[in-house]
């Protein structure tokens, strides 16, 4: 069965959030050079760090900050919280300082909250001995920083750490690189009570002496994490530097433990590994929310280490428990992410336990430098796509994930993007941000949601009812309902509670495909939930569609035609109650025919489908008595034509009676105007076949008009039965809607060798998209004999003159003939619009000469004097093409000069110059150059121009008013072609007495955007009124206004930045002043001067 897809949405009062990113500067002109960045592998440390207690609603903040002195750099570790109910960080605290004439270097800071609300900070680094230390310091709930409450020193290089608050005491991991040995890691104790005695816990089986691995180069393992899972393990991850394989394959390894007596722990005596090509950072865990629930882990890995390899991939795993991590066996929900940097993963979940994962993204498609990204779960196998919208701020390193979400708004630190990787020091962004990211994690997929249909039974009808129940997910607002079906329109269905039922009458004899999209209140959309189908049979009942008789004595015809989309599977006959049949056509438009003899009575017809649904006809002998019906359509509906041709088109059927007997339609007939006489006469009527019962017989003919003028049209058909219907159409017939007229060629100087102007004017008052194609009708000669040619005209570049709109008031075209053997060539137009079409020919030829070529002679057409009847003629002395292409229109130009435009075409070098006239009419050369009132200021030497180009006129101050066109003349030794433009500028000076107001401006020239000048303007009027200042640019263009109350008898003034109103500054130039009165009554000009 066809499918039409209908999707219904479903809008009951969302009220969709419009919070947009706002992020919180943290510290500003931060210096992160102490924090490792290597391009390279595509390594960083966490950098920043977040922590949040519960008790009093804080989140914590640790950075690092190095200031750059003339001999040596201090660095700083910060700390700062964030008061969520009022949305404000407190004031910055110093944990530490370095440096300040040592080497000494703080690399790395960590930050851990607990659950009474004190919060713990370790600073890694190394001292000015170059020895590596761990500095722990206790936050309490005021935000005090105390003194070092833990240190360890030892020579070893620190490069990063992590800190977590568990129950049985402060767990520190920090990864080294030990002086050229092996790097490893070490994990350390601090009990809260006796901090001071923290000490290192014991390894696993085989780790004596921290984490390290037999053969591994000087690697520092980066990238710890330290997690408290529900089930009551400690999860500790960190990367690993395996060096003995060829590929310096890359991997990350857990290992969980529990608090035990002292310092002791106890391990699980398995771990899990995650060999994966070279993962760049370690994992981003998150170990079960439960006793035995799932393991996931997110990280950012590439195929080796390879530099030219940098093409970057984010990766989610999930494993059902720890037994399943330790054996490999994961789920791995792609993606789809990739990148040539991947920095800084961070794996969160919500409080519907939708997973959220945060990074740096260093493609630059969407930011022009690397930029926080975020990506959420949308499903048990998909992603969301990425979006980075997430923050204000498109740029960023070291970003890090508070992993606790609460209403879909992470909390996420970040650097701005300044950092020691001079690839990236253009970035020049050194501050930390905060921000409470607004929601953009769309609610998990709904479940697919499920359809009832009671069936009621043969015969219920088309309409059909469905309950369609829907499970809106966690934090959703809305649902929306698709539903594809077959038949049907889109409507809003209400819902109400939790559990969404949507009723829906639908048609019968379809599969009903449901399935249902979340949305939030944040606007953000789930994907679509699988599929619920639905099949509904067939439950509408049989259609006649006719019952034709036709009358051959003794014997009646009966056709039946009845049809069903389930198909017609019996058709019982009674005649006087004797049955005929049954009849089983099994199609859905079947076909019965009877002959019964001497029929009189009642005729019983009883239809039945394949799906059990009847229909019952009753009826007896009657001639058909109702007319057929029927429609004409003139040139598909247009109002009105300028040609005597016009197009016919149309359509008819035969309506049956009461009781469906029908006669077919067999005749019609055409007349136009109408004559009572005409229309009811079967004469000159043309038959119809083959269309029976009621099916639509359709057709386009096509007729001349007889005259002028509103035209009637009148169909009338006929049925079989003698029954007659007529319908009658109208047009307006008027050949003086549209008319075209070359102007060019005009019959004088008509000669071309590269390329010739033509010019029209035209008309077509009821479409102004009517359209022009120009093509050309010419004869060549060989020297013996002449020979027709045609073809289409096109310019210099070979665009064909065609769709070139009436609105288009340049009325011209350049028509490069260089490739047109010599002759003479007639343009022909073709004007075509919605009220039909017509060709006009030019009443004069254009002569094309060459250097090489005979000229035809034929037709008693006469080359004009100026052909050259000889060969031998320089290329050079092609006649040049000229076509003014503005003015266009009839206007009055507001200020003083009239920008002219125009395109040429000659040959370099052939000495051709352009002149510019203004005359007061435009006769098309009659008046050239006998009208020429003045020369304006253009007379240079023509070079080889592509496009168009153009020129300003000054209006002189003392021109007459009137109208004036536009002549421009291109000419050299030989020839002379000229072109006029389409548009007349209209000079309407009012005529007043000078009135003794003056205007005038200071400094004149101004300089508003080097210098910064206002432009002053003073005026004297001679008496007290309201009046009007007007600055125009040279194109007429009214860039400022202002309404001042001038006084008279005194100075009064006014002032201009010298802004558009877009607020730009006006370009260098020269710009006209008006001030009128309150009535637009021009008092005075002025000018004034703008150079920047």
């Amino acid at each position: 069965m066809r499918q039409v897809f209908i999707r219904l949405f479903v809008l009951t009062g969302l009220v969709v959030s419009l919070a947009t990113a706002r992020d919180l500067t943290v510290k500003t002109e931060a210096n992160f050079s102490g924090l490792y960045f290597n391009s390279l592998v595509h390594e960083t440390t966490d950098g920043h760090r977040l922590a949040k207690t519960t008790v009093n609603q804080k989140i914590h903040t640790a950075y690092v900050h190095g200031v750059r002195l003339p001999m040596d750099d201090v660095f700083y570790a910060y700390y700062r919280r964030y008061d969520i109910a009022s949305g404000l960080f407190e004031s910055e605290k110093t944990v530490m300082i370095t440096g300040n004439g040592t080497d000494a270097t703080i690399l790395e800071t960590a930050i851990a909250a607990s659950s009474n609300g004190e919060v713990y900070v370790v600073v890694s680094g190394y001292d000015d001995n170059l020895d590596g230390f761990l500095s722990l310091y206790r936050i309490d709930t005021n935000g005090n920083v105390s003194s070092p409450i833990w240190s360890y020193s030892d020579d070893e290089h620190f490069f990063s750490a992590e800190i977590l608050a568990a129950p049985g005491g402060i767990y520190i991991a920090a990864g080294y690189d030990a002086n050229a040995n092996p790097g490893k890691l070490r994990l350390f104790h601090i009990d809260y009570n006796n901090p001071a005695a923290g000490a290192e816990v014991n390894y696993p089986s085989g780790m004596s002496n921290g984490f390290d691995k037999s053969g591994a180069v000087s690697y520092a393992p980066k990238g710890q994490r330290l997690n408290l899972g529900g089930d009551g393990w400690i999860y500790l991850s960190f990367d690993w530097l395996d060096s003995t394989s060829s590929s310096s394959r890359k991997s990350a390894r857990v290992y969980r433990y529990q608090s035990g007596s002292g310092h002791a722990v106890t391990w699980d005596t398995n771990h899990m590994t995650l060999e994966e090509g070279y993962i760049a950072h370690s994992v981003s865990l998150l170990p079960p929310t439960v006793n035995a629930g799932p393991f996931q882990l997110a990280f950012a890995k590439k195929s080796t280490n390879t530099p030219s390899n940098t093409l970057m991939t984010l990766e989610y795993r999930e494993y059902a428990s720890w037994a399943n991590a330790v054996a490999g066996v994961s789920i791995n929900v792609p993606t789809n992410i990739s990148a040539p940097g991947i920095y800084s993963p961070q794996l969160g979940l919500t409080a519907d336990n939708i997973q959220v994962i945060q990074y740096i993204n260093e493609n630059t498609s969407l930011s022009s430098f690397p930029h926080p990204e975020q990506i959420s779960r949308a499903s048990p196998t998909s992603w969301h796509p990425a979006t980075n919208e997430i923050t204000e701020t498109k740029k960023g390193v070291f970003l890090h994930l508070l992993p606790q979400i609460e209403n879909d708004q992470p909390y996420m630190l970040w650097a701005g993007g300044g950092h020691n990787n001079p690839n990236y020091t253009d970035m020049g962004d050194f501050s930390v941000y905060f921000a409470h990211a607004p929601d953009k994690i769309p609610p998990w997929q709904p479940a697919a949601p499920s359809i009832t249909w009671v069936d009621p039974g043969p015969n219920s009808s088309g309409n059909q009812t469905i309950t369609v129940d829907a499970q809106l997910p966690p934090s959703s607002f809305e649902l929306l309902y698709y539903i594809e079906s077959a038949k049907g329109a889109p409507i809003t269905l209400p819902y109400s509670g939790d559990i969404k039922k949507a009723l829906r009458n639908v048609t019968d004899n379809q599969t009903i495909t449901v399935s249902v999209l979340a949305r939030d209140a944040a606007g953000n959309a789930s994907i679509t939930s699988n599929v619920a189908v639905q099949s509904i049979p067939d439950r509408t009942p049989p259609v006649f569609a006719g019952i034709e008789e036709k009358n051959d004595a003794p014997y009646t015809h009966v056709t039946i035609n009845v049809g069903d989309e389930s198909q017609i599977s019996f058709v019982y006959v009674t005649h006087n109650w004797t049955s005929i049949g049954p009849f089983t056509p099994n199609v859905e438009n079947a076909e019965v025919v009877l002959s019964i003899l001497n029929y009189t009575g009642v005729l019983e017809i009883k239809a039945v489908d394949a799906q059990g649904n009847f229909a019952i006809l009753q009826g007896g002998l009657d001639s058909d008595t109702t007319p057929p019906r029927g429609s004409i359509m003139i040139n598909n509906g247009s109002s009105i034509t300028l040609t005597d041709n016009i197009r016919l088109t149309l359509t008819a059927h035969d309506e049956p009676n009461q009781r469906q007997f029908v006669s077919g339609i067999r005749h019609y007939k055409i007349v136009e105007g109408y004559a009572y006489a005409d229309i009811n006469s079967t004469a000159n009527w043309i038959s119809i076949d083959g269309i029976n019962g009621t099916n639509t017989w359709t057709t386009t003919i096509t007729r001349k008009l007889n005259n002028q003028g509103s035209r009637q049209i009148y169909v009338v058909y006929w049925d079989a039965a003698g029954n007659s219907y007529h319908e009658m159409a109208s047009i307006e017939y008027n050949t003086s809607i549209a008319s075209f007229e070359f102007v060019e060629p005009d019959g004088r100087d008509d000669v071309a060798s590269d390329n010739f102007t033509i010019s029209w004017l035209d008309r077509y008052n009821v479409d102004p998209l009517a359209e022009i194609k120009l093509w050309y009708e010419g004869v060549i000669s060989d020297g013996v004999n002449t020979f027709n040619v045609t073809g289409d005209v096109k310019d210099k570049d070979g665009t064909l003159a065609e769709g070139i709109t009436l609105n288009d008031k340049v009325d011209g075209w350049i028509w490069d003939t260089r490739d047109l053997d010599s002759g003479y060539y007639y343009v022909y137009a073709l004007v075509s619009g919605s009220a039909g079409s017509f060709e006009v020919r030019a009443d004069y030829p254009v002569w094309i000469k060459h250097e090489q070529g005979a000229l035809p002679t034929r037709d008693a057409v006469v080359p004009p004097s100026g052909v050259p009847t000889e060969d031998g003629r320089e290329l050079a002395d092609n006649p040049p093409s000229i076509l003014i292409t503005n003015p266009v229109d009839e206007y009055e130009p507001p200020g003083g000069r009239v920008w002219i435009r125009w395109e040429e075409q000659h040959t370099p070098g052939d000495g051709s110059t352009i002149n510019i006239y203004y005359c007061r009419d435009n006769n098309y050369g009659t008046t050239y150059p006998s009208s020429i009132l003045g020369n304006i200021a253009l007379d240079r030497l023509a070079d080889t121009v592509s496009g168009s180009i153009g020129e300003y006129w000054v209006i002189p101050d003392d021109l007459p008013n009137g109208r004036y066109y536009i002549c421009a003349v291109i000419s050299n030794n030989y020839y002379v072609n000229y072109d006029y433009a389409s548009g007349a500028i209209i000079i309407n000076k009012p005529q007043w007495e000078d009135t003794g107001d003056k205007v005038w401006t200071y400094p004149n020239p101004a300089s508003p955007l080097e210098k910064g000048e206002e432009i002053n303007i003073g005026f004297t009027v001679k008496e007290d009124q309201w009046i009007r200042l007007y600055v125009y640019n040279i194109r007429g263009e009214k860039v400022w206004q202002q309404n001042v109350y001038a006084y008279a008898g005194r100075k009064n003034s006014a002032a201009w930045d010298g802004r558009l109103p877009h607020g730009k500054y006006a370009a260098n130039g020269i710009y006209v002043l008006i001030m009128t009165d309150e009535k637009k009554k021009v008092l005075t000009r002025g000018r004034m001067t703008i150079l920047d």
